[in-house]
């Protein structure tokens, strides 16, 4: 039913008969999850240029960093915030995108993540306190066959600052900070 009243509003909006197909599906307005709330316009305090620094821990011995640039634009109504990220790593070009959003029936943010060296979708769910967005999900293990967790951590520090942590299973099996992305918004 609530996915009839959904579609039924979105018909509506666009139908010049559209009073007439809200009342047949029972719909009088949008229902409370159709509607943009505080947490999306969190998401939006990303929207804007920004210049990345990235640190990886390839080995114990062994730190990758690099350098490349992120835009975030606001998209579809302010529900979903869409990352355009830009990179040269390990001597090749590096292109991601993210698309951020809440997911109000779950009360959960929500961050799917692909990029140009993997045909992995990362799907990445959690919360924000305190303005520590903490997400987690599963990706493929590089030492063996299967699935590992991993944990995104991003924390502001202003408005013009924030910092991406990656944290990865290791071969003991135990959570650790693999890569830190820093963002610093352009002027």
């Amino acid at each position: 039913m609530a996915l009839l009243c959904g579609v039924g509003f979105l018909v509506g909006r666009v139908s010049a008969q559209g009073e007439d197909e809200m009342e047949a599906c029972g719909c009088t307005e949008m229902p409370d999850w159709a509607k943009a709330g505080p947490e999306h316009e969190k998401l939006k305090k990303m929207v804007g240029d920004w210049k990345v620094a990235m640190s990886f821990q390839m080995s114990p011995e062994a730190v990758m960093e690099s350098a490349g640039t992120a835009s975030f634009k606001s998209i579809m109504n302010g529900f979903f915030v869409e990352q355009t990220f830009d990179a040269e790593m390990m001597g090749r070009p590096f292109e991601g995108r993210g698309l951020y959003g809440y997911d109000t029936v779950n009360k959960q943010y929500v961050v799917v993540w692909c990029d140009g060296w993997t045909p992995y979708m990362y799907v990445s769910k959690g919360q924000e306190e305190g303005g520590v967005m903490t997400l987690t999900g599963e990706e493929p293990c590089h030492a063996k066959e299967g699935c590992a967790p991993y944990k995104h951590v991003t924390k502001w520090e202003g408005d013009n600052k924030m910092i991406f942590e990656i944290w990865s299973t290791g071969e003991d099996g135990k959570l650790a900070l693999s890569g830190t992305v820093t963002y610093t918004r352009g002027k």
